[in-house]
C-alpha cells in the first residue's frame, strides 16, 4: 500500500441528475468488491474511497476541504456528463490534481452525453505531431486526444447503474495497477460459478413454490382444510424468498437486480391472477424505492402497495415513477386521486390517458388525465389484459368503457360508447 494517502480513490461528481447516484453506486461497488482468490495481496489498496459532490461554484473547488481531499487521494475518478463539463469547479480540481504530478491517475466515468460534450476540458490532452513534408521541411501540428474512459451510458439511469456493476472491474484494475484482462478473467470465472449456483437455487425455489400453489388451487374445493394449510406454507415460503434472498445475495451485485426483477414480476403476476395469499405476504423491504429503480419498477412497486391496501405508502412511488417517465402533471394528479378514492376491490387497475387526438377527444368527451377502469364491463387487472380484450374485437365494433374523470378533489364515473379502433390513446397504468 502506498503511504502518504488518506484515500485510494476520490470520486468527483456534480451534484445533479444521475451523476451523484453514479458516484455513490461506484463507491459501494469498489468498497464491496473482493479480489479473486490468488490476487488478494496484489497491488496497492483500493477500499479507501470517498466522494466529492460539487454544486458548481468555483469557491467550492478552491476551498481548503476540497483541495485537502484531492491532495490526499491517490486516484481521481471523474463522473463525466454535460453538467460536469460546464462546471468550473470540476475543471479546477482536475487541474489541481494534475499539477500534483498524478495526471496518469485520473479515470473518467462517462455516464451520459457524447464524449466531446461530457468530458471536462482539462481531461483532453494536447499533443504536437512532427513530420517531414515532400520537400523535406519539418512540419508540426497539434491534435487533441480524447481520454480513455469507463463508459456506462445506457437508455435509463437504472440500466447505467447496472452496467456499472459489470464494469467496476475496470476501475479496480486501474486502482491496483494490474492488467484489466487478468483481473476480468479471474472475476468472470468466479461470477460464473456463483451465478450458476444462484440460478439452480432460484429454479428449485420457484419449482417448489409453484408446486405448493398448484396443489393449493387444485384441491381447494375438495380438501379445504388441507388447502388452507398449503396456502399458509406457500405464503411463508414466498415471504421468505422475497424478504431474504435479495439480502443473501447482496455480496454478488450482478445477481441482486436479477433476483429483484424476478420477484417483482412474480408478485405482479400473483396480483393479476387475484392470488388469495398475495395480500397476506410480508414483503419486508422489497417494495421500498431504490436508487436503481427505473420508472417501471417504481410503478410496479406502487401498484403492489395499493393492492395490499397501502395506498398512502404508494403515493411517493407514483410520484417518482411519474418524474422518471415524464408522464406529466395530469397523470400524477389523476394517480393520486385514484389512490385516495378507489380500492383494488372496486377497480383493480386503471389506464390514464396521457395524450389524445382532438377529434376523439371531442367526439367522446375524453381528456388527458381520464382513467379507463373497465372495458365492456370487464374490470381488467393490468394493461396487458386491457389490450388482449381490446385486440380480440373488430376495430369497427362499438363497445362501452368505464371512465373515472377528475372532478375537483374526487373522481366522477361515466360510461362512454366508443369504437374499438379509436382506443389507441397513449396511456400509462396506475
Amino acid at each position: 500500500m502506498e503511504t502518504g494517502f488518506l484515500y485510494d480513490c476520490c470520486i468527483v461528481a456534480v451534484n445533479s441528475g444521475i451523476d451523484p447516484m453514479a458516484a455513490e453506486a461506484l463507491k459501494k461497488e469498489i468498497e464491496g468488491y473482493k479480489l479473486p482468490k490468488g490476487m488478494e495481496n496484489q497491488g496497492p489498496g483500493y477500499h479507501r474511497v470517498t466522494t466529492l459532490l460539487l454544486s458548481g461554484s468555483i469557491d467550492e473547488a478552491v476551498s481548503d476541504e476540497a483541495r485537502s481531499i484531492i491532495f490526499h487521494s491517490r486516484w481521481l475518478v471523474i463522473v463525466c456528463s454535460e453538467k460536469a463539463r460546464s462546471s468550473p469547479a470540476m475543471a479546477h480540481l482536475i487541474f489541481f490534481f494534475s499539477q500534483l504530478g498524478r495526471r496518469a491517475n485520473i479515470l473518467p466515468l462517462l455516464v451520459e452525453g457524447e464524449p466531446f460534450r461530457s468530458f471536462p476540458e482539462p481531461l483532453f490532452e494536447k499533443r504536437t505531431v512532427r513530420w517531414l513534408d515532400e520537400d523535406g521541411r519539418e512540419r508540426f501540428a497539434t491534435e487533441t486526444v480524447e481520454p480513455l474512459a469507463v463508459d456506462i451510458r445506457a437508455e435509463s439511469p437504472k440500466a447505467s447503474l447496472r452496467l456499472l456493476g459489470h464494469l467496476r472491474v475496470k476501475v479496480i484494475a486501474a486502482l491496483i495497477g494490474v492488467p484489466y484482462d487478468a483481473l476480468e478473467r479471474r472475476h468472470f470465472k468466479r461470477t460464473r460459478r456463483r451465478l450458476v449456483t444462484i440460478a439452480a437455487v432460484l429454479a428449485l425455489i420457484f419449482v417448489l413454490a409453484g408446486s405448493f400453489f398448484a396443489y393449493m388451487w387444485l384441491n381447494t374445493e375438495r380438501q379445504l382444510d388441507i388447502a388452507v394449510q398449503k396456502a399458509q406454507i406457500s405464503k411463508d415460503l414466498f415471504t421468505k424468498i422475497c424478504s431474504e434472498y435479495p439480502e443473501r445475495f447482496s455480496h454478488i451485485p450482478a445477481a441482486v437486480p436479477v433476483i429483484e426483477d424476478i420477484l417483482l414480476d412474480s408478485l405482479e403476476q400473483l396480483k393479476v391472477a387475484e392470488s388469495i395469499i398475495f395480500e397476506k405476504l410480508d414483503l419486508g423491504s422489497l417494495l421500498l424505492p431504490d436508487a436503481n429503480d427505473d420508472a417501471r419498477s417504481l410503478l410496479v412497486k406502487g401498484m403492489l402497495l395499493r393492492y395490499m391496501g397501502k395506498s398512502k405508502e404508494a403515493e411517493p412511488l407514483y410520484e417518482q415513477a411519474c418524474m422518471a417517465a415524464s408522464y406529466g402533471q395530469a397523470y400524477l394528479d389523476s394517480a393520486l386521486l385514484f389512490l385516495r378514492h378507489t380500492s383494488p376491490e372496486t377497480w383493480p387497475s386503471g389506464l390514464c390517458i396521457l395524450s389524445i387526438r382532438e377529434d376523439p377527444a371531442q367526439e367522446y368527451r375524453l381528456s388527458v388525465g381520464d382513467i379507463i377502469v373497465a372495458i365492456d364491463g370487464f374490470r381488467f387487472r393490468s394493461m396487458e389484459q386491457f389490450y388482449i380484450y381490446r385486440d380480440s374485437m373488430d376495430s369497427s365494433e362499438t363497445i362501452e368503457i368505464t371512465v373515472l374523470h377528475p372532478d375537483g378533489d374526487g373522481l366522477k364515473e361515466k360510461k362512454v360508447r366508443i369504437r374499438v379502433g379509436d382506443l389507441d390513446f397513449m396511456m400509462a397504468e396506475m
